[in-house]
């Protein structure tokens, strides 16, 4: 909300989330649901040693990254526009 739809009121934010939230909610946490489940797996699957840790941080933050890119995509797709909408503009194209 915050860098893409300019508020930067506290409560602005909230409300603005909020609304994001309940108009496109299966939308949104479905992929979000399976970013974490990878991120849970990634951590349990890193080694204890220090060294081996710090070096598989490199790949993980890259990784991170992209999947915060393809968040910011997935805000501007859903954001302004209703499931229907967005069928209606699927099947016609």
């Amino acid at each position: 909300m915050l860098y893409q739809k300019g508020t930067w009121g506290g409560l602005a934010t909230i409300q603005k989330t909020i609304s994001f939230i309940q108009e496109s909610w299966i939308e949104w946490f479905i992929p979000n649901l399976a970013i974490l489940a990878l991120l849970l797996w990634l951590d349990l699957q890193a080694e204890s040693s220090g060294v081996a840790q710090l070096l598989a941080l490199v790949p993980a933050g890259a990784v991170l990254h992209l999947l915060m890119v393809f968040r910011g995509y997935l805000f501007m797709e859903l954001d302004g526009s209703s499931h229907r909408q967005r069928m209606f503009k699927y099947r016609k194209a």
